[in-house]
């Protein structure tokens, strides 16, 4: 009695340590030797939750079994389900010790077993998993030197991993408004955090598949710094864990002050590594409202002298659209700019913990230049209003 896995989802190429990019293909290839197979049910539950529902698929012409963990994640990692919109809160930075924390909405962990099942409605086969680790990014596991240092089970020897940022040329922060920095902790026991060599916060964490990744909070939600990072506007992050082997990761925080912050738009977006970026619009943005009228009904009158129309208005709805604009001169703008094209999530910061997701609906960019010149135009629907109708 074996089953045994093949793909990019095998045992072989994925261990429990291993973080799985979400947002590729994720499809599970498996067959048993035993003979007889025409149905399997498969399982599959966040970790350390109870079995559910399962779901029967039918084997191909060669035996093998395939299994496409897109629909669970597509609920999992997109809180689709969410009713209201989803919130995040940065910690109070007056107390030091709050600004590194874990954080387990980055990336889930999934369980999944698997029954096979003869033409007489017999299990012949099975398979318990220890599971996989999705994360929210899309960047590829097996094509990407960033994503197999990350995925690395601390012991493994690596010296050295990348945080979850988009762009080597580190890390923009603007004053006043809210950023924290992600990375992977490896599994480790701590973490100690430096900026410019002057070590500020050290934590001991027994850190799990569940909560592995960790934010480091720069400014909070009012404003509070860590102390030093403006201190020359290009200050060194260095972030170290220890446990089967130090590694660090490091950035540098490129601080800006906003010329008017009153009058910028300020967004945080799902980037492809995983982490999460954000980006200020500065005193370049407008926004559009569009209304539409719903369905009429006809309406009595006295008079053909005196009424001006046969029909009402049941009502309308209005869409609002946010358009910014943003100039940028350097490489680091770029990329921040060109992931925002790319991201499957946006959301835009109305104040305080307060966040609201937004669609990008339209852009306009000029990608292919060679030059750090480039102008951009973001369009991005902010919903519709329901007014009162009849």
């Amino acid at each position: 009695m074996a089953i045994t896995t093949t793909g990019d989802l095998s045992f072989a190429n994925v261990n429990v340590d291993q973080l799985i990019s979400a947002f590729n293909p994720c499809i599970l290839e498996f067959s048993t030797s035993i003979s007889g197979a025409v149905r399997a049910a498969v399982e599959v539950y966040p970790k350390g939750g109870v079995a559910g529902s399962s779901q029967n698929i039918t084997p191909n012409s060669t035996g093998s079994f395939y299994f496409d963990f897109s629909g669970i994640l597509r609920n999992l990692l997109s809180e689709s389900d969410n009713y209201l919109e989803p919130q995040y809160s940065f910690p109070d930075n007056t107390t030091i010790t709050n600004s590194l924390f874990s954080d387990d909405t980055i990336a889930s962990g999934v369980e999944w077993g698997v029954n096979i099942y003869d033409v007489n409605n017999n299990v012949i086969d099975s398979f318990s998993s220890s599971g996989y680790y999705f994360m929210k990014a899309s960047t590829q596991v097996g094509n990407s030197p960033v994503m197999n240092l990350q995925s690395a089970a601390v012991g493994s020897g690596i010296a050295y991993f990348n945080s979850l940022n988009l762009s080597d040329e580190g890390v923009i922060a603007y004053k006043g408004f809210p950023i924290d920095i992600q990375f992977d902790s490896l599994n480790s026991f701590g973490m100690d955090v430096y900026v410019q060599n002057l070590r500020f916060s050290r934590i001991g964490y027994a850190s799990n598949e569940n909560n592995r990744m960790f934010r480091q909070c720069l400014i909070d939600s009012n404003g509070v710094e860590l102390t030093g990072i403006s201190l020359n506007g290009s200050n060194q992050l260095d972030i170290e864990v220890f446990g089967g082997g130090n590694r660090t990761v490091s950035s540098k925080i490129d601080y800006r002050t906003p010329s008017n912050p009153e009058c910028s738009k300020y967004f945080r977006f799902t980037n492809i590594n995983g982490g999460q970026s954000f980006f200020l619009f500065e005193n370049a943005y407008q926004t559009e409202v569009s209304r539409k009228n719903l369905d009429n009904i006809n309406r009595r009158f006295n008079s053909l002298e005196t009424a001006s129309s046969r029909t009402i208005s049941t009502g309308n709805t209005t869409r609002y659209s946010l358009i910014c604009h943003h100039q940028a001169t350097n490489q680091i703008d770029n990329d921040y700019l060109q992931a925002m094209v790319l991201s499957p999530i946006i959301e835009l910061w109305l104040g305080g913990n307060k966040w609201q997701r937004v669609n990008l609906i339209n852009s306009d960019a000029d990608l292919d230049s060679q030059t750090n010149n480039k102008n951009y135009s973001f369009s991005f629907d902010l919903g519709i209003k329901y007014n009162q109708s009849i």
